[in-house]
């Protein structure tokens, strides 16, 4: 089951939001996010809700990758692209931050001549590491629900995370993977210079697969709460807008 929510204002900008990770005590399923945010340009805008959400009420984060046999980046993509033709959106821009920033990644990877606003995204699931003493809770949790698969019979309390255990579905858990090739996508890399790993560890490991290309790939940088935190209104809101100049697609103000 994908959920989704549509808000058609008439726009030729069709913007798509993804959540990152849910703290199921707080926030049930399905999850729409940014919509405050969103509403206050006259865009037109869709919201997608993991849909790996509902296989366990324990599971906070598994990227929108989907499972064995069914691949929701391209089938968002899929539903993306008739949505802004039924609409009559001649753009599509795709923002989230963190997990949803490497969903809006991972789907702009499928759709030529869109435009992603990522947040302090991971760029590649395998390097990603959170704060406190257990690290890869979210990558074990993630197996153990999503890809049992992949745990190959091994005892998850002691898998070996260094190892490259995912290099068989690597077009589902690697932008840098995906970027590697050819894209006809813009990507606006919103960075908290205080967010050391996201900082230092993902940033470049994209800019790397995408290369010097001012076209293709921009950085704007910021220095928000230390640590992994979503960016607040006002850097979300200076991030949309500096996409819209650099990429050239209309962000009307509501209240215009």
């Amino acid at each position: 089951m994908l959920d989704s929510l549509l808000v058609n204002r008439g726009s030729r900008t069709l913007m798509v939001s993804f959540h990152g990770a849910l703290d199921r005590k707080r926030y049930s399923v399905p999850r729409f996010e940014r919509l405050r945010s969103l509403t206050k340009y006259r865009v037109n805008s869709l919201y997608f809700s993991d849909p790996s959400l509902h296989i366990d009420p324990s599971l906070e984060l598994s990227w929108f990758t989907g499972w064995k046999g069914v691949n929701v980046h391209r089938d968002m993509a899929t539903w993306i692209a008739v949505t802004a033709e039924a609409l009559g959106s001649d753009r599509v821009v795709l923002t989230g931050s963190s997990g949803g920033g490497f969903a809006a990644l991972m789907v702009g990877s499928y759709i030529p001549d869109s435009v992603v606003i990522t947040y302090s995204p991971q760029v590649d699931i395998r390097l990603y590491e959170a704060a406190g003493k257990y690290p890869h809770a979210a990558k074990r949790s993630y197996i153990r629900h999503v890809w049992p698969e992949l745990a190959r019979g091994q005892d998850l309390a002691k898998f070996d995370f260094a190892q490259k255990w995912d290099e068989s579905i690597e077009e589902r858990t690697s932008a840098v993977a995906r970027y590697r090739q050819p894209r006809d996508t813009q990507i606006l890399f919103v960075s908290n210079t205080r967010d050391t790993h996201h900082h230092q560890v993902h940033l470049p490991a994209l800019r790397e697969a995408l290369g010097d290309d001012p076209h293709r790939f921009q950085l704007l940088s910021y220095a928000g709460p230390a640590g992994h935190h979503p960016p607040g209104p006002t850097e979300f809101e200076r991030g949309l807008e500096r996409a819209a100049q650099w990429a050239g697609f209309d962000l009307p103000s509501a209240g215009h």
